[in-house]
């Protein structure tokens, strides 16, 4: 159980090798913004099922970086 530090978790994103970003589409400005939507959408969902927490982090991981990738337009696993 636990909460997000939400500009952490983007930082911690940007920073690893997880995601893939097309310097082409995006600046790093417009990169990071969609990484912290991702972000903001998935926790405050989970939160909504959770009673405010993080029930399961491995889940909630893998729906952030899936909906990372749906945002920057990567086909991952496709």
């Amino acid at each position: 159980m636990g909460t997000v530090d939400i500009q952490e978790t983007v930082e911690e994103i940007v920073q690893s090798d997880k995601v893939y970003w097309d310097e082409d589409k995006f600046t790093f400005d417009e990169f990071e913004a969609l990484i912290k939507q991702a972000v903001e959408e998935v926790t405050e969902w989970h939160y909504s099922m959770n009673d405010g927490e993080i029930d399961d982090w491995d889940v909630w991981e893998s729906d952030v970086m899936s909906k990372v990738n749906e945002l920057l337009g990567n086909d991952v696993g496709r």
